[in-house]
């Protein structure tokens, strides 16, 4: 479980951290509402704040410069799983790689 904690933590930072980068380069976004992972002491104390990133992502969309944004998940291990439970709080669409242009 512990494991699990420690991968999403990760992802966590890294959301934030794009806050910061879009930021820096002038640019709002919804990630700027996510704190670094010690700021929440469970899981899923996060869940309400993805939920209003994701409600933000839907109703106003991102940023033209930014959007469409690219994840990408390689692997299935425990970093990828982790990672992968935080992104399912927010709106997305997994397509196949041979789609990507």
């Amino acid at each position: 479980k512990q494991w699990y904690q420690r991968r999403v933590r990760g992802m966590i930072n890294v959301l934030h951290g794009l806050g910061l980068r879009l930021l820096s380069l002038g640019v709002t976004s919804p990630f700027l509402h996510i704190g670094l992972a010690h700021n929440y002491d469970k899981v899923a104390d996060v869940h309400p704040v993805l939920a209003k990133i994701g409600n933000s992502m839907k109703r106003f969309n991102l940023p033209r410069v930014v959007a469409p944004l690219t994840f990408c998940f390689t692997g299935s291990g425990n970093v990828s799983q982790g990672a992968r439970s935080v992104f399912e709080h927010l709106p997305h669409e997994y397509i196949d790689p041979l789609d990507m242009q």
